[in-house]
């Protein structure tokens, strides 16, 4: 998770330590073009909110929230627990904070892309195709390190990997698909969506904790408990995709291979922009903002696979850090919901929402500009 506080620049190189930030003043320029200047000029702070929480009246006390661990969160936000790992997919070598790995050695071993700068335009869709297939690869792999050790990182990882996979594949015609990869395809998304209720379970455990929620509180065993249960029919379908080879994925049309993945990359844009003045006028626009938050990671995983390196890099690198300040938002949005929804595990807890929603403001506002 970013640190709000953190002074950074937008467009820099990227730090050692992961993807760029910048100032709480500072804006989010997206193509250009900030959310704010997308918006009327009458719409104004006024009118952006969440449910506001009135405090918990002086003197009360929720057993499950340590107060001072509260404070110390709305001060500073630790970071994601999480290394680069460098690959090279597309154009260029990309280090990317996605992804959770161990060591150095396990990052040399992940390099699961290739690396084309000048291409002629047959050589265009071979070197689509080899992305396609080497994502494939990079799946199965982590689909096996996911069976192998299902915890939080290997979710995490095996998460990431198939909206890689997805978005090269939609975005290649029709005519290089198969039924084999229509069902292949069709089993890892049920897959994601079973993995997504595990993360969300451990981010907002997580989150909580960090908050100042006890360990063995309530609302901690019980995101525990639903995790377990959820993992069963999570294994189940990660078995079920082992059986399966990696299906082919066919050579076709050069040009029609080129314009498709265009075409692909422009409408995921149109939509990113006509999507920001609905979340800069509206804080509380949460489904909207989750929406959008899909379509930019789409976007940049189709911008990493892009030939011309140099077309595509600025880009690139705003893209990667509005995805980050929305990842950000929606750990908060996920939290705060549970939260709202179990109002039994958090009786005297008021300042626990304020102060969630205090901390979700300052990224929103980082979005926003």
């Amino acid at each position: 998770m970013t640190d709000v506080n953190k002074p950074t620049t937008i467009m820099g190189d990227e730090s050692d330590a992961g993807a760029s930030e910048h100032a709480p003043n500072e804006t989010c320029n997206f193509a250009g073009t900030t959310a704010r200047e997308l918006v009327p000029e009458e719409a104004s702070d006024s009118d952006v909110g969440m449910e506001t929480i009135e405090p918990a009246p002086e003197g009360t006390h929720d057993p499950d929230v340590n107060e001072e661990t509260v404070e110390t969160a709305l001060k500073e936000e630790p970071s994601k627990d999480m290394s680069e790992e460098t690959t090279e997919i597309g154009s260029a070598e990309i280090r990317d904070p996605d992804t959770h790995v161990k060591s150095d050695e396990t990052a040399a071993t992940d390099q699961t892309g290739i690396c084309v700068r000048t291409l002629t335009t047959g050589d265009a869709v071979v070197s689509y195709l080899e992305i396609m297939r080497r994502k494939q690869s990079l799946f199965k792999k982590r689909l096996e390190e996911y069976l192998s050790n299902p915890g939080e990182d290997q979710i995490h990882n095996l998460r990431t990997s198939t909206r890689r996979m997805e978005a090269t594949y939609d975005a290649l015609p029709n005519s290089s698909k198969t039924p084999e990869s229509k069902q292949f395809m069709s089993m890892t998304k049920s897959l994601f969506k079973k993995n997504s209720k595990l993360r969300d379970c451990d981010v907002m455990a997580s989150m909580l904790l960090k908050f100042g929620v006890q360990k063995d509180s309530v609302p901690i065993r019980d995101l525990e408990a639903d995790k377990t249960k959820g993992l069963e029919a999570t294994l189940a379908a990660a078995k079920n995709l082992t059986i399966l080879d990696v299906p082919e994925i066919l050579a076709t049309d050069t040009e029609k291979t080129i314009r498709k993945h265009r075409r692909s990359i422009l409408s995921l844009l149109d939509d990113v922009r006509a999507m920001l003045p609905v979340v800069a006028r509206d804080e509380s626009k949460v489904g909207e903002l989750h929406s959008m938050r899909k379509k930019i990671k789409r976007l940049r995983y189709l911008l990493e696979d892009e030939l011309d390196g140099d077309l595509v890099s600025g880009l690139l690198e705003e893209i990667k850090l509005i995805q980050e300040i929305m990842g950000d938002i929606h750990d908060y949005d996920i939290t705060i919901q549970y939260v709202l929804d179990n109002p039994e595990y958090f009786s005297q807890s008021a300042i626990l929402f304020v102060a969630m929603q205090r901390k979700r403001e300052q990224f929103y506002r980082r979005l926003v500009g």
